[in-house]
């Protein structure tokens, strides 16, 4: 008895299969083919396509920040927040890593010089830990950020009751970033030529930063100007306390290696 193709309807002898079959799984083979290069593919298109919006709102921000900034954090785009606050961080790390780097040669040129009694006291092993101070000022850095968005978010929401979220205030610590970058890339070069003209020009990034977060503010709530103005004052006052509690945390992080050799050699003598 005669059979037919329930997809296609075309007659069959028995036994037979259809054409329309095989041409079917060879289509579900090439979708699923063309998904997996999709999904590769996805990996570096992402990654491109963010790349070039960081690049358009951070051009668009520095010709017209004051417009540019409010708009920003209007539109909580946390990931651009993540992308300047990350930007900030490997620039100050890279900016210390020089320094220290820089500061390592002088001890080194400095207690070299003083030959056995340098290394009796130990004094030619006492280095800063390069890679530790890196990946450390990274971490504080970022750490710094959230810490600005959350006084930022404490003193908004709780002390003047204005309408906003933690996303926004993510994004004006992300301004604040966004100003520091450009300058703490220059610092960065500078500290090759001066360490002073470096480290007034890392000052001037962070100057800019706070008129930045005077235009972000703008769009992470609709608390008055007058209000906005004791925001700003308050949260870089409560800062300045959380910079100091971060500093203490970081500086014996930071020392040098050697000292505990140091002052094992002076107990001994003494």
């Amino acid at each position: 008895m005669a059979k037919f193709c329930t997809k296609c309807g075309k007659p069959l002898e028995e036994g037979e299969i259809c054409s329309c079959l095989g041409q079917q799984q060879a289509q579900a083979t090439n979708q699923n083919q063309t998904q997996v290069v999709s999904q590769q593919q996805a990996g570096p298109d992402k990654v491109v396509s963010y790349l070039n919006r960081l690049w358009k709102v951070t051009l668009q921000i520095i010709k017209t920040p004051a417009d540019m900034l409010k708009e920003y954090v209007k539109a909580s785009d946390i990931e651009l927040a993540f992308g300047y606050i990350g930007l900030q961080a490997i620039a100050i790390a890279l900016f210390l890593l020089t320094l220290f780097s820089q500061v390592n040669s002088q001890l080194k040129s400095l207690f070299g010089g003083l030959g056995y009694f340098g290394g009796l006291l130990g004094l030619d092993s006492i280095k800063f830990p390069l890679g530790k101070i890196f990946i450390l000022t990274i971490i504080f850095s970022v750490v710094l950020s959230f810490a600005f968005a959350a006084v930022l978010f404490f003193v908004t929401k709780v002390i003047f009751k204005g309408e906003t979220d933690f996303k926004k205030m993510i994004c004006v610590a992300g301004a604040k970033s966004l100003a520091a970058v450009p300058f703490t890339v220059v610092a960065f070069i500078c500290t090759f030529i001066s360490i002073s003209i470096a480290i007034f020009i890392l000052c001037l990034g962070t100057i800019l930063g706070y008129f930045y977060v005077a235009s972000a503010l703008k769009g992470a709530s609709e608390i008055n100007e007058n209000k906005s103005v004791y925001t700003l004052f308050i949260s870089f006052a409560l800062m300045v306390i959380v910079l100091g509690i971060v500093y203490k945390i970081a500086l014996p992080m930071f020392m040098p290696s050697g000292l505990d050799s140091i002052g094992n050699t002076m107990k001994y003598f003494n």
